[in-house]
């Protein structure tokens, strides 16, 4: 049973992953968010109630939801900006905070350092992209989550994959896509007409035009 769980918690990080285009040095983030979307979705081995309602006896915050990997704006404190600096600060959205209910965790790409902020605002619709060397400076996520070296050994396993993976994304090959191969459509093939049937075509044209001239008695 226990394995099944982490191969669902996994599942549902990569999937993470590969939508909002991160690599895989962001998975410790993607497997806290995947844990906290199961934990809060309805489950019909407890009529169709979530874990988060049982724990917290208190309805999850269906509102705070943001599409994980989308760039975010956190707001800069006016004691830590002057008149003339920007207000806020590009991010790339990779979590919730656990000790404020209505705080983020964001990827900041000033310093790559991932920082908790309540004051936020998202664009859904940009996913912003980190180089690899950035990403490689990233602090190892992987004891935050657990001590035990049998969830390392399947964190280090998916994050060999998807660094595999998505160093070659943009060569899609047809082993991940496996696209049926159809059968080439044929084309009809157009004969070149013989002089004969021009020449007798166009006896008839002359004819017809004769004809058609000559007066009706």
């Amino acid at each position: 049973m226990a394995e099944r769980r982490i191969r669902m918690v996994m599942e549902k990080a990569l999937c993470l992953l590969f939508d909002g285009h991160l690599s895989g040095a962001l998975l410790g983030e993607a497997v806290m968010i995947s844990t906290y979307l199961i934990n809060i979705t309805p489950s019909a081995a407890i009529d169709m109630r979530s874990p988060y309602l049982l724990w917290h006896n208190r309805l999850p915050r269906i509102a705070k939801l943001r599409t994980f990997g989308c760039a975010a704006y956190a707001w800069i404190p006016k004691a830590k900006r002057t008149k003339l600096e920007a207000h806020a600060v590009k991010c790339i959205f990779v979590g919730y905070d656990e000790e404020d209910r209505s705080g983020y965790r964001l990827l900041r790409f000033l310093d790559c350092e991932v920082i908790p902020s309540r004051d936020v605002r998202f664009n859904e619709a940009e996913f912003p992209r980190f180089a690899d060397r950035v990403l490689a400076a990233l602090p190892d996520e992987r004891q935050r989550l657990c001590g035990c070296h049998h969830c390392d050994d399947h964190l280090a396993k998916a994050t060999a994959s998807v660094e595999a993976i998505l160093r070659d994304e943009d060569a899609v090959t047809k082993d991940h896509l496996r696209i049926r191969q159809r059968r080439p459509v044929r084309l009809p093939t157009l004969r070149p007409v013989g002089q004969s049937r021009l020449e007798n075509c166009q006896l008839v044209r002359l004819w017809t035009i004769k004809l058609y001239r000559q007066p009706v008695r």
